[in-house]
Parts: C-alpha cells; structure tokens; sequence
C-alpha cells in the first residue's frame, strides 16, 4: 500500500519517513482516543479541547512526512524540523512528568519514551546524516 511513497534512492528514509507516519497519524491517534493509562495526562484535569488540538497536529505532521517519504532530499527540512521538534518535545514531557510525578508517562510504554522513537528514527536514517555529524565521514 505504502509502496508508491517509497524512493529507491535513500530507501531507509523513505521507510523510515512511512513509519513516522503510521506512528503520528495512526498509532498515536488510537492511544489517545482510548485513553489507555501511560498515555493521557490527566494533570490536574484531562483537557479535550488541548487534547484534541494534538491530534489534529500530529496527523497532519505525520500526512506530511508520509509526503516526504516520495523524495527525502527535497524534504530535509521537514526530516530535520521533525528531529529537532521531536526530541525537544519529549524532552519537555519527560521534565513535566519527572516533576509533576507522573511514573505512568515515564515507562516504557509510555508515551514520553514513545516520543523519542520518531527522532531517534529519523536520525539514523537521515538521508545526509547531519546530526551524526563527521561519525560517518571517512576522511
């Protein structure tokens, strides 16, 4: 199905570009409609509206990347603004939950861990590598 987004050239991006997709725009929509524990905070009261504004977010964020995955080199911007939002964003989720003591979020399957995944993914599979830096180049 995802087959026509896949670019032969930089094929692990393109992959990788796909999977964020189905995790922002598929995955994480389930975990917040169903609410499951680990995954909503309800700190000091579940807010909907906040709640819903997300998920409009990420899916769009995820339509977004699963376009990207077609030419990962004209979308490096994109790749990169997911990286860097990403990982800040579960940096600030793991302080708020390490302050407000919310051991449910900090789990491993919970969603503050979860958030890492998509940086850590787009990172490794960066099609110019450039937040590994010289750790590829041979020189």
């Amino acid at each position: 199905m995802f087959a026509k987004f896949v670019a032969m050239e930089h094929r692990g991006a393109s992959i990788a570009l796909v999977i964020s997709f189905v995790l922002y725009s598929v995955l994480y929509q389930r975990a917040m409609l169903i609410g499951r524990d680990g995954y909503v905070w309800e700190t000091p009261a579940r807010n909907l509206p906040f709640e819903h504004m997300f998920m409009a977010v990420f899916f769009v964020h995820g339509l977004f990347l699963l376009l990207a995955a077609r030419d990962p080199i004209r979308n490096l911007s994109l790749i990169d603004y997911s990286i860097v939002s990403g990982t800040l964003h579960g940096f600030v989720m793991y302080w708020d939950a390490s302050r407000l003591g919310l051991a449910d979020h900090l789990r491993p399957s919970g969603d503050v861990l979860a958030t890492f995944f998509v940086p850590i993914l787009l990172t490794l599979t960066h099609p110019r590598r450039f937040y590994l830096g010289d750790l590829f180049s041979r020189s």
